[in-house]
């Protein structure tokens, strides 16, 4: 990534399971980021190397689309008449899937609301990226 990196493998135990792992110190623009990626000692192996790839990803970003993104957003709406949960999330373009939103809402993905209720709804947009980070 041609920034300065310090970087290095890791063992650790929680409670009955063995962890491994890499951590990555990255210095950007006088900022130090810690990267961390890890899994169960059993599965390091089959994922230690797409692991260190992502970690060694980490740069400074250029993308305008990236760059202008605003981050999504949680809103509560209240309902203006009769609608399902899958109509609110088609008419206020929801980014996320409807089983997000029944999670959100704790509800069912074919939940009907009523004039006066109360809707949690998650705005905003999803970058489709034209390289990958």
């Amino acid at each position: 990534n041609g920034l300065p990196t310090v970087s290095a493998r890791f063992s650790a135990q929680d409670g009955e399971q063995s962890l491994r792992g890499r951590a990555m110190f990255v210095d950007l623009e006088g900022n130090t980021y810690q990267l961390l990626g890890y899994a169960t000692e059993q599965l390091w192996s089959e994922y230690e190397s797409v692991t260190t790839a992502a970690l060694r990803s980490f740069r400074h970003v250029t993308d305008p689309a990236v760059l202008s993104m605003q981050p999504m957003r949680l809103t509560v709406l209240t309902v203006s008449q009769r609608v399902s949960l899958e109509q609110l999330a088609r008419q206020e373009s929801s980014p996320v899937l409807l089983e997000m939103l029944a999670l959100i809402n704790q509800t069912a993905t074919s939940a009907q609301f009523n004039a006066g209720d109360r809707v949690k709804m998650v705005i905003g947009e999803v970058l489709v990226s034209r390289t990958a980070y």
